[in-house]
């Protein structure tokens, strides 16, 4: 639940900023893609880190750049 919130608060104040006519500063969207019929979104933040979402809201990876393209790379060699 604590995930999904964040999800949900995250897209918030992505509208809320492009509403005002302005870029968001925290975080942007890095990358998305799908994987055995599921959706993923990553997202940059402000401290270099990136946070991974699955389509269900959940954060299911954390970490810096390198490790986030080295973890889409696993995630992807399993796909069918």
């Amino acid at each position: 639940m604590i995930e999904v919130a964040l999800w949900t608060h995250t897209q918030e104040v992505i509208v809320m900023l492009e509403d005002q006519g302005r870029d968001p500063k925290l975080l942007r969207l890095l990358d998305s893609f799908w994987v055995n019929d599921r959706y993923y979104e990553a997202y940059l933040l402000a401290g270099g880190k990136v946070m991974l979402i699955d389509e269900e809201g959940g954060i299911i990876f954390f970490g810096d750049d390198k490790e986030y393209f080295h973890y889409k790379r696993k995630l992807a060699s399993k796909a069918p």
